[in-house]
């Protein structure tokens, strides 16, 4: 949870003027590294099938499921990243994330039927209204070009006041597709992991496949980020090369800290039945992610700065929602039940 939700500060450290497009490189390339040295050594220790066996024996459709995941998950996190630089982490993340824990949820629970029904709807009811408030958050915090703009006739602030406020719906929008992306990598995942009639693929090889979509990926998807931007003009391919060493470390950094947290939360997830942490818990805490971004957003960058209280009080609402819809996720009784029982 604190790794996954913590990464992307790495960004901020690294400046405005590097852009999410250009850091994308080092974080690819740094995930797919972390991927590969955890695989080789806490992958292929202890008695069990090592990841280089489970590779060998493992579906090729399951193993391209990793792969399939790790290219729709990849487009959802640059469009996140492209949210975050847009209106800021602690707006982007909850938006992002809650979107994604909604569908996955929901769907779920109409499909299988697994969980309380009354703990799953009420809290994709409190992550409905986190990200509700999250928006309003980021409205309030572009009305701040409004009062810091310097004196002007009222035709001239009438275009800075939408111009700031078609930014933050800019932003909220971009948020958004990123968390129905991110909703959609989940039952690949799920396909990669299930074999079915043939052996489903580890938490360590499905993290490697899954790290080598991102990085082929990015080299698709950032063409069209560098060329067409979300947000901001369009950048030369040289600009990566001028970047300092510094930025270029911070993005790998970025990397390994993301793929430290999604690997912690695969082992957890596929472990044996005495250290199985309930997937209720499990799942809560990966997606809680979205609660330490709002933390560092609100009190690391200060994403609000210069804005209204109004935006500030939104941001804490959007924690205050979205957490307790997290700790119903984690107390919901048919979850906490089916995974006792889980051979």
């Amino acid at each position: 949870m604190l790794l996954l939700g913590s990464w992307a500060s790495t960004l901020k450290m690294a400046g405005p003027k590097w852009r999410f497009e250009l850091y994308y490189f080092d974080f690819a390339f740094g995930a797919l590294v972390a991927a590969l040295l955890v695989a080789f050594t806490f992958g292929s220790m202890g008695d069990e099938l090592t990841f280089a066996d489970n590779v060998l024996i493992a579906g090729k459709r399951q193993l391209a499921f990793a792969l399939a995941a790790g290219v729709v998950f990849n487009l959802a996190n640059m469009l996140l990243l492209a949210g975050v630089s847009i209106v800021g982490m602690a707006v982007a993340f909850p938006i992002s994330l809650g979107l994604a824990l909604i569908i996955d949820t929901v769907s779920k629970q109409l499909i299988s039927k697994t969980g309380n029904a009354a703990f799953v709807y009420g809290s994709a009811g409190l992550v409905v209204a986190a990200i509700v408030v999250a928006a309003l958050a980021a409205s309030a915090a572009a009305n701040k070009a409004v009062t810091t703009a310097p004196p002007a006739t009222g035709a001239r602030n009438a275009n800075v006041k939408s111009a700031s406020s078609g930014g933050a719906i800019k932003g909220v929008i971009v948020c958004l597709v990123s968390g129905i992306l991110m909703a959609g990598a989940s039952p690949l995942v799920s396909m990669a992991r299930d074999g079915g009639s043939e052996l489903g693929v580890g938490a360590y090889a499905l993290m490697v496949f899954f790290a080598v979509g991102v990085l082929f990926s990015t080299m698709i998807f950032n063409l069209y980020f560098i060329n067409l931007p979300v947000h901001g003009n369009a950048l030369e391919l040289g600009e990566y090369l001028k970047g300092s060493l510094g930025q270029h470390m911070l993005g790998i950094l970025g990397g390994v800290l993301w793929c430290a947290g999604m690997i912690a939360g695969l082992v957890t997830a596929g472990g044996t039945a005495a250290t199985l942490v309930s997937p209720a818990i499990s799942y809560a805490l990966s997606h809680g992610g979205a609660v330490v971004s709002i933390v560092w957003g609100l009190l690391i960058w200060r994403d609000f700065k210069g804005a209204s209280g109004k935006a500030t009080v939104f941001g804490l609402l959007t924690l205050v929602f979205l957490a307790g819809g997290l700790a119903m996720i984690a107390l919901t009784p048919g979850a906490a039940a089916a995974a006792a029982t889980a051979p």
